[in-house]
């Protein structure tokens, strides 16, 4: 059996080979998605999130990063699917339940296990989840499980439940012992009894056909259910159908269907049963056993495979031509003659009708074979098709090549302008290039160009100029004038970039040659290359390897890995994801047929481009915001990705603390064919001024947010610089609590509080500095007052001690004259005394009567000599304070005489002058002195002048 599986499936190759132009399809391994590898079942929400029930758990995907969710008991799960309450019910061994986003997005996990009585916990996977009503149901081999409002209720069978799926709005399950059974009234009936049923059929599908349903199996082939009757149903061209299984099954618009199998990967049949294409791992798919299809929207599909997943756009305008007859072989050229493509590859020419829908889905049996071998290029020129190939030059003539020259390899033909009309030709080779002119129908060569001696992959022809422009990847541009066969070459030095990786073309009947830095033309005024008008519009920045002109305008390029269109007309640039890293790099080709159907050289085969519904399926994309996660010390997750958040129009925005003010931002749009291509551009407004430019990064972080109310957004553009509508979500960075709107009032009540105790502080202290200087003011000038008072007093003190000392000194001089009176009367005195003296004779002479009366008067004069001491002694007190009358107080022994001794030392008398007034000797004096020295209790070491003074002034001090 597995040998006629084998045998089928060869036939099925050999009777679809043409079929293979497979729609453009990108593979997933296990490797880059890091879970099971088998996937078995598919589910999408709404905001493009994907989700496979995985060996390894719940497997999500967000269009740029892979999730594995486990289940509980880590089992496999089998079956995955939405209800109505837009949960996500998953089932595996011994487990039933959903999952659901919390408050932040994050996917949790709800157990329904125990709901289910406890005798029913055990059970093996569950196969099938199917929404019926306002109901889930589940199956696994041994029960069906009904979860309706918060109740789970079991169906066990005495034989085995293989199959659960819809029949429009009837829920059919497949009981091995009893057939069809239908679900009606909370019970199961019979719908087709099993006797009308193949034996061990294996239902795998059941989707909506022509008003029933198409059923698939593993074991039976295919069949049409219309109300309880099961028919077969067959494929055009497969007789043995039933020996094709069958695992899966997917209806499409238009009646049409993919049907998955075990082994022979998916067929895509339109209502009547023809196969449209088969996708297999032959054309691109990533495994032959399929395990479940699932439609994303539009045509875009999901395949879950034995060992991966494929995603498909059924609805991409963008083909792969790689039937098996290529044999994967590199694509070089394409060309047109009448009603055929011809095809250049590394083994061999092929010819295929030209499809006038431009569908190549449909063409059995219409390549063809014309040669094998290494084949460079094919060429229409003025009706004749040329062949460069590693074995020489040929011209095809009916449905086989002509050899022209077959001594070396040729690359390219030009056809030159000859004044007589005549054809004449010039071929790149392998060694330089080669001159033909047409002679009675065939082609005969003229002669080489010996100077060049390169390879001449890129030529050029310049019809102004008569020359033939060739380029070397390594050495630089190489101009030959025809007229002269002159070849000169150009490098940096004649206005070129660099001497490398220079690419010559002709656009527009202009020289031009792509380089590492953009577009560069020929300018025959100065001979020398400058930058062309396009680069400025157009190509500015880019690394050319290739340029190709279209019959619209269009100039179709090659930059990196990628392929471009520039529109001049309206300065637009477009770029083809889907081809990106495909073309055949170095040996890049572009073959624009007409609008519809552009032919592109790739690493395996060819690519085709139906240009116009490239441009009428384009569609505005869209952006999610996936995950935003807050940092401090740790990661925390705000938003998950899943559910509702607050980029809805008035949402509250998220609170943090200041503390989390470093935010990761990670966003992106459903995955497509474009993902690759996709570039975004975000902002936080209240932070950033401006939006970022453009970039494919998906992810944006930021730290040391300040405290404020924030709002992501972000948007992105496709290839056609369509912008989406931006996604966004709200944040806000709390404020400390120091710095909260309540402490701000209180802060600012408190300023105010503070600022009015300063001012009347500030006041009290101008206040107290007013007084203050008010007080030392006054204080000043009162001690200026004291202090002219004092010197007033000074100058009142001054001039009465001046006046006393005057007084004094007046008094001292009347005194000293005083003194002196009485020195001199008591030198009179004894003058009179000698005068008695002398009359006392001791002859006893008589007394002369004149002598007599003169003694008379002189004694006369005596008694008033005790009066000018008792004036003396006046004055003298008087000048010194009281002295006598005082120190006679002091000392009342003190006689008379003492007192004029005390008086005359006080006045500093000689002793002399004094014995003169005492009327004694000096040694009298002396002796007088002595005396009252001892009276007056003197030490003997004591002045007796300072005592005297220290008297006079203690008398002054009372």
């Amino acid at each position: 059996m597995k040998i006629f599986s084998l045998l089928l499936c060869f036939c099925l190759l050999l009777v679809f080979h043409s079929l293979s132009g497979q729609t453009n399809g990108i593979n997933f391994s296990k490797d880059q998605y890091k879970a099971g590898s088998q996937n078995w079942g598919i589910e999408k929400d709404k905001e493009g999130n994907l989700f496979f029930a995985n060996n390894e758990g719940l497997m999500v995907f967000n269009g740029t990063k892979w999730q594995v969710l486990p289940i509980p008991n880590n089992t496999i799960v089998r079956s995955v699917a939405f209800g109505p309450d837009n949960r996500l019910y998953v089932g595996g061994q011994d487990e039933i339940g959903y999952f659901e986003a919390d408050v932040s997005g994050k996917l949790i996990f709800i157990s329904l296990l125990e709901l289910i009585e406890p005798v029913d916990r055990q059970f093996a996977d569950i196969w099938n989840i199917v929404p019926f009503g306002d109901a889930i149901f589940f199956r696994s081999f041994s029960r069906v499980f009904r979860y309706h409002k918060g109740i789970m209720s079991t169906y066990p069978t005495a034989s085995k439940w293989e199959f659960l799926g819809k029949d429009g709005n009837k829920l059919i399950a497949h009981d091995k012992g009893l057939g069809l059974l239908s679900f009606k009234n909370n019970r199961w009936e019979i719908f087709v009894p099993s006797g009308s049923l193949p034996p061990e059929p294996g239902f795998t599908a059941m989707v909506p056909y022509q008003g029933g349903s198409l059923v698939t199996t593993l074991n039976s082939g295919l069949f049409k259910l219309s109300g309880n009757r099961l028919t077969p149903f067959n494929l055009t061209g497969i007789k043995e159908l039933d020996e094709l299984k069958f695992t899966a099954a997917l209806a499409l618009d238009h009646g049409e269907l993919l049907l998955g199998t075990y082994d022979d990967g998916i067929f895509h049949i339109d209502s009547a049963g023809n196969i449209l294409e088969m996708m297999s791992e032959r054309n691109g798919l990533g495994h032959n056993n399929i395990k479940c299809i699932f439609s994303a929207e539009n045509r875009k599909i999901w395949v879950g495979l034995e060992d991966g997943l494929s995603f498909i756009d059924l609805n991409s305008p963008v083909k792969w031509l790689n039937p098996p007859i290529f044999n994967g072989a590199p694509g070089y050229a394409v060309t047109a003659l009448d009603d055929n493509l011809y095809f250049a590859l590394a083994n061999g020419i092929y010819e295929m009708p030209i499809e006038k829908s431009g569908d190549y889905r449909q063409r059995a049996n219409n390549i063809k074979k014309i040669a094998g071998g290494l084949s460079w290029n094919v060429e229409n020129i003025n009706g004749t098709l040329f062949a460069a190939r590693d074995d020489g030059f040929f011209q095809l003539s009916g449905k086989s090549l002509l050899p022209v020259d077959k001594s070396i390899g040729y690359w390219i033909f030009k056809p030159l302008t000859t004044d007589n009309g005549n054809e004449r030709l010039a071929a790149g080779n392998y060694l330089g290039v080669s001159f033909f002119r047409k002679q009675n129908g065939v082609f005969i060569k003229e002669n080489d160009e010996k100077d060049l001696n390169t390879s001449a992959r890129f030529l050029a022809y310049d019809s102004v100029l008569q020359a033939i422009w060739i380029s070397h990847p390594y050495r630089g541009i190489y101009k030959i004038s025809l007229s002269n066969n002159d070849v000169k070459l150009y490098t940096e030095k004649n206005g070129l970039p660099s001497g490398l990786n220079n690419h010559v073309y002709t656009i527009r009947n202009r020289i031009v040659v792509t380089t590492e830095n953009g577009l560069y033309e020929y300018d025959p005024a100065s001979d020398a290359f400058g930058l062309s008008s396009y680069n400025n519009t157009l190509f500015a920045g880019l690394s050319l390897r290739y340029l190709k002109d279209d019959a619209e305008g269009n100039l179709w390029f090659v930059t990196g890995k990628k392929i471009g269109m520039a529109n001049p007309s309206n300065q637009s640039v477009i770029y083809f994801p889907e081809l990106q890293r495909k073309i055949n790099s170095g040996f890049e080709h572009i073959f624009p047929l007409d609008k519809n159907n552009i032919f592109i050289g790739g690493d395996h085969g060819f690519y085709h481009i139906n240009l116009s519904k490239y441009f009428e399926t384009k569609s505005r994309p869209v952006v999610y915001i996936r995950n935003v996660i807050g940092r401090y010390k740790t990661d925390s997750v705000l938003y998950g990705g899943f559910g509702t958040f607050n980029h809805q129009q008035g949402a509250t925005p998220i609170q943090l603390s200041s503390k989390w003010n470093a935010l990761h931002f990670e966003f992106c749009s459903p995955f497509n064919t474009q993902s690759e291509n996709l570039q975004y551009s975000h902002r936080l407004k209240g932070f950033d001024e401006e939006w970022s430019l453009w970039t494919n990064k998906t992810e944006k972080d930021y730290t040391n947010i300040p405290p404020g109310n924030y709002v992501f957004e972000v948007k992105v553009r496709n290839n056609f610089i369509e912008e989406s509508v931006a996604s966004s979500f709200k944040v806000t960075i709390l404020y400390p609590w120091y710095k909260t709107t309540g402490l701000k009032i209180v802060y600012f009540v408190c300023i105010i509080f503070l600022l009015y105790y300063l001012f009347r502080q500030q006041a009290s202290i101008i206040k107290r500095r007013h007084e203050k200087r008010l007080m030392d003011e006054r204080k000043r000038y009162e001690e200026q007052q004291k202090l002219l008072s004092f010197q007033h007093q000074l100058e009142l003190e001054r001039s009465e001690k001046t006046m006393m000392q005057l007084k004094n000194d007046k008094l001292e001089s009347e005194l000293t004259s005083s003194a002196m009176n009485l020195v001199q009367k008591t030198e009179f005195l004894n003058k009179i005394k000698d005068e008695i003296n002398k009359l006392n004779k001791a002859d006893g002479q008589k007394i002369d009567t004149g002598d007599l009366k003169r003694i008379l008067r002189g004694i006369a004069d005596e008694g008033r000599l005790d009066e000018e001491w008792e004036q003396f002694s006046i004055h003298f007190n008087k000048v010194h304070n009281n002295f006598l009358l005082n120190l006679k107080n002091r000392f009342p022994e003190l006689k008379a005489h003492e007192l004029k001794l005390c008086a005359y030392l006080r006045m500093n008398l000689s002793s002399k002058e004094m014995a003169r007034l005492l009327s004694i000797s000096v040694r009298g004096v002396e002796i007088n002195r002595y005396r009252l020295r001892k009276k007056l209790q003197l030490k003997p070491k004591e002045d007796f002048f300072e005592f005297l003074i220290n008297i006079d002034l203690d008398n002054a001090g009372r």
